[in-house]
This record gives C-alpha cells, structure tokens and sequence, in this order.
C-alpha cells in the first residue's frame, strides 16, 4: 500500500556560527533597564517589552530573514509578488522553574526563537499537534510506537546559536530547566505580504 504525506506541519532549523556574546550583553542590557519587564506566556522568567532588533542587531535579523525567504520556496508561494517582514520580536531570560506556558503567535506568518545562552540542561521547546487531531489519533486505541503521524508532541533542545522557525499558529511551549543557569533567547515574529 502506498502512503503519503500531506497537510504536514514544518519546523526548520539551523546550529549557526552567530557570535552570540555580544548579544548576551546586550539582552542583559536591557533586563538592567525595566527589571520588570512583562508576563505574557512566561510564568517566572524574565521578559522583555517588544524590541526592535532591526536597529539593535541588523546582522541577526538579516539572517532571520534569508532563513525566512527559504519558506516562501517551500510553501510554493509565487516569489516575485509575495514578500515577508520582520515583525515584533522580545528576550526571554528563564532558569530553573521559569517556564512558557502553551500558546501561539495570532497575527503572523511565521514565529520563531534564537538562542543566545543555553546549557545541556536548559529547557526545551515543546510543539503540540492541534488538541482536536491529537485527540481522534489518540483516543480509539493505545499506541505502542508514536512516529510522525501519530505522535502529538515534538521537542527540540535549546543550543547557543541554533534557529528555530515554525508556523505562527503552531502550540509551543517551554520546558523548565534542570538547572539554574540563565537562559536566553530572542523570540521573533514574520509577516507576509501578497502584492
């Protein structure tokens, strides 16, 4: 019997060479200035009010964005007449317990995470397969081997450097760390546009 695969859900990543020191300063920088920061999905933790890292950190969002561009070719979208924008984008600083409720981005293309500082035992990205999906897959009969169309989760660990992009209306959330050492990611929105 022949099986294919359709309607799948893509999550591209990329381990890159980024210096990511001089963005640890400057994440640290900004914690320094408004300790309060805000409380949206983190529970604990540290985050930042939206910042704009096309000012702060041009060569980072210049590679986002070519990352992104890939997507455009993936999706099949008609590249002469459909274009992305970087959108909004924050700091997360975690450690220990802290952690990012389930949710997802309204409003954009694509969302995404780029680590700055991370350990072995800092906490890990979690995606959820839509709960109604998940539930039909996993309600009728108990499964004795989850593979890419049965499972409803999928994590990835955080490594300094490494890019995650993902569907803006994918669930994800953040695993607390084993550890007490900070963790720290920039978080980023995409939009598109069709001319």
């Amino acid at each position: 019997m022949n099986l294919d695969y359709y309607f799948p859900t893509p999550i591209w990543w990329e381990d890159t060479n980024i210096d990511v020191k001089p963005i640890e300063e400057w994440c640290y920088s900004l914690r320094d200035q408004d300790s309060t920061g805000r409380n949206l999905s983190n529970r604990g933790g540290w985050q930042s009010q939206e910042i704009s890292l096309n000012e702060e950190i041009p060569e980072l969002v210049s590679f986002i964005m070519k990352q992104a561009g890939r997507t455009l070719d993936d999706y099949g979208y008609e590249p002469a007449r459909t274009k992305i924008f970087f959108g909004n984008s924050w700091v997360n600083i975690n450690k220990g317990k802290d952690t990012n409720q389930i949710h997802l981005h309204h409003g954009s293309f694509l969302s995404g995470v780029f680590y700055v500082k991370t350990t072995p035992q800092s906490g890990k990205i979690f995606f959820y397969r839509n709960f109604d999906q998940n539930y039909i897959t996993t309600s009728f009969a108990k499964i004795k081997d989850y593979t890419a169309i049965s499972s409803g989760t999928v994590w990835y660990p955080p490594k300094d450097g490494r890019l995650i992009m993902f569907p803006a209306n994918l669930l994800h959330a953040v695993d607390e760390s084993t550890d007490e050492e900070d963790r720290i990611s920039i978080a980023f929105n995409i939009g598109i546009q069709y001319e």
